[in-house]
């Protein structure tokens, strides 16, 4: 038979801690807090006088720039740069990173895909080894007369042709990362000329005969900085009465990359209505 229950014993000392239990569901969203004051305004851009047509497309590569700087260390790192042959299975981004692990080749026709794409759009262009790499793009058309001029004597000579632009042979957004892996451009431009001068007084002003506008969609003009380098000019002397040909030979220099290449012409004939101009485009040299 069972006593009676006894007193309530003394209380026992505290137990350890338990272990911790499951993580609950977070609450909802709080409401959206006020807007916080304006920041300070951003840096200059650093985007270049632009493209006219390929303006965008420009823009949209400069923000890439950081990018092919890396991807320049890791093609390297993979030895990539190793494989650039020239040809239309190993091209190389320019013909300055054909030379530097193709050192033996001459001078010639080679192949390069300056954006790493499908090697469908690689370009064949002249490299100049000899100059230590330079990139040379051939204009599809190479020489251009003025022929008939209107009544003012005044003509701009591509706006004569179907194409808004003299057009080379390459792309546009080859040409632009091409750009991106240069930091000079060049082109000499050849005048040949019957019964008128180009150059007054055989220099680089206002006054000339001829204008020459830029890749940018900008006239070269007389006081920019990128004023060409005058090689031979013979044509000063021509006059309305001169039966023999001159020749004006002018280098066009600038690290403004979107300068180059000259797409299109303007002539005033100061000579008689026999005068001619004949305009010989040399090809456009990345470095």
């Amino acid at each position: 038979m069972m006593g009676a229950e006894g007193p309530m014993g003394p209380q026992g000392e505290r137990g350890p801690r338990g272990y911790s239990g499951p993580v609950g569901q977070s609450g909802p969203m709080g409401p959206a807090g006020p807007p916080g004051p304006a920041g300070p305004p951003g840096a200059p851009s650093q985007v270049p006088r632009g493209i006219v047509q390929d303006k965008l497309l420009w823009e949209q590569a400069i923000k890439y720039r950081s990018a092919l700087q890396y991807l320049d260390q890791r093609l390297d790192d993979l030895g990539f740069m190793q494989q650039s042959a020239g040809n239309l299975l190993n091209p190389g981004r320019s013909c300055r990173d054909i030379l530097e692990c193709q050192s033996q080749l001459k001078d010639g026709y080679y192949h390069i895909d300056p954006n790493l794409g499908c090697g469908g759009d690689a370009v064949q262009v002249f490299c100049n080894f000899t100059a230590g790499g330079e990139t040379c793009i051939q204009p599809n058309i190479t020489e251009m007369a003025d022929g008939d001029y209107n009544e003012t004597g005044q003509v701009w000579l591509a706006a004569n042709r179907k194409s808004r632009k003299l057009r080379y042979a390459i792309g546009q957004v080859q040409l632009v990362f091409l750009r991106l892996l240069s930091t000079q451009v060049q082109q000499y431009v050849k005048i040949r000329c019957l019964g008128t001068p180009v150059l007054v007084n055989g220099t680089w002003n206002s006054d000339n005969t001829l204008r020459l506008r830029g890749w940018n969609g900008d006239v070269i003009r007389w006081d920019d900085d990128n004023q060409p380098e005058i090689i031979s000019d013979t044509c000063q002397f021509q006059t309305h009465r001169s039966n023999e040909w001159g020749e004006t030979v002018l280098a066009f220099s600038t690290t403004r990359l979107d300068h180059l290449p000259i797409v299109e012409f303007w002539i005033e004939h100061q000579g008689s209505h026999n005068s001619t101009v004949v305009i010989k485009l040399g090809a456009f040299c990345f470095r």
